[in-house]
C-alpha cells in the first residue's frame, strides 16, 4: 500500500475550513445563487393577464435540519402560479362551448432555460464567494 504524503495536512486544513465557515455564513451565499436563477426565470416568463406566473417564481433557503447549511432553491410557488408547468411544457386545452374540441397550447419554457444559461455562473459565483470567505478567515 502506498503512503499518500500530505494527507494528514489536507485533512487538518479541511477541518479548519469547516470550523471557520458556519451554516449561517454559507446559506446567504447559496441563496444569492438561487436568486440568479429565479431572476432569470422571471425575465424569461411570459407576462399573463394576472402576472401570477412571474410573481410565483421564488428563491428560498430550505429548512436546516442539522448543523450543515440548508440548500437554497429557485422554484415555483404553486399557491401563486399553479399553472407554471402548463406554460413551461405546453398542454392540451379542451373547449366546452364553441371552437375546436381540443386546442394545443405550445410550451413556453422559461425555467429550464434560466437554469441552463446561468448554472455555470451560479457555481462560479458561489465558489468565488466561499473562496473569499476562506481566504479572509483568520488562521
Amino acid at each position: 500500500m502506498e503512503e499518500i504524503i500530505g494527507m494528514e495536512e489536507l485533512e487538518n486544513n479541511i477541518e479548519k475550513v469547516k470550523a471557520q465557515l458556519t451554516a449561517d455564513q454559507i446559506e446567504p451565499v447559496l441563496l444569492q445563487g438561487a436568486n440568479i436563477i429565479a431572476q432569470a426565470a422571471i425575465n424569461n416568463a411570459p407576462t399573463g393577464p394576472t402576472g401570477n406566473l412571474k410573481r410565483g417564481i421564488i428563491a428560498k433557503t430550505l429548512t436546516r435540519t442539522s448543523d450543515q447549511p440548508a440548500p437554497a432553491i429557485a422554484a415555483i410557488d404553486y399557491r401563486i402560479a399553479p399553472h407554471a408547468h402548463l406554460v413551461e411544457f405546453g398542454h392540451f386545452q379542451t373547449k366546452k362551448k364553441g371552437g375546436p374540441a381540443v386546442k394545443y397550447v405550445a410550451p413556453h419554457p422559461f425555467f429550464r432555460p434560466a437554469w441552463d444559461t446561468n448554472k455555470e455562473a451560479v457555481c462560479e459565483a458561489i465558489t468565488d464567494e466561499l473562496k473569499n470567505m476562506i481566504e479572509g478567515a483568520p488562521d
